[in-house]
């Protein structure tokens, strides 16, 4: 806005000794190109924001489907123990995607790019499913807790009937 303001400043008659300048195309043609550049750039921003959040929901879906499968033996102990600390380590990651998003439809705003509801309501949907995951990641780590006692009975118990055999 300070450029356009700037441009507008300008007079639109200069003279120069006996030659008269008229400035009106030149403001002309420099608002119009600062207003591509606005366009472009909104245009390229939103297209990276769209892209940030597509990219944090697939990785919350697939770590969603991580902590959703069952536990029944130490490999998938292992994967939702690996997923949980994944989700620990990223957090601060996926909520600085978050605001960059915010930011950059704050920007487009400023320079004028109309916000459709859609891109409006962008970081909403995906920040709910994060809070979900978040939701979910506790749950799971509460499960594996239990399930931790049960495989550790289990073993005593297996262990206690193997030596048991073997004597």
């Amino acid at each position: 806005e300070e450029m356009i303001r700037e441009i507008f400043e300008i007079p639109n008659i200069t003279n120069m000794g006996p030659i008269c300048l008229s400035n009106e195309l030149v403001k002309f043609s420099l608002k119009a190109q600062v207003d591509a550049w606005k366009h472009a750039y909104t245009k390229e921003l939103m297209k990276d924001a769209q892209w940030q959040v597509q990219r944090t929901s697939e990785f919350i879906k697939d770590m969603k489907k991580r902590l959703d499968s069952k536990v029944r033996d130490l490999d998938e102990v292992r994967t939702v123990s690996e997923t949980l600390q994944k989700i620990v380590l990223l957090e601060t990651e996926v909520e600085q995607t978050f605001n960059l998003i915010d930011n950059y439809c704050q920007v487009a705003k400023e320079f004028g790019h109309p916000m459709t509801p859609s891109e409006e309501q962008m970081t909403v949907k995906v920040r709910g499913e994060w809070k979900n995951l978040q939701r979910l990641a506790a749950l799971a780590g509460d499960r594996l807790f239990r399930t931790q006692e049960n495989f550790k009975r289990d073993l005593l118990r297996a262990v206690k009937s193997f030596t048991d055999e073997v004597e």
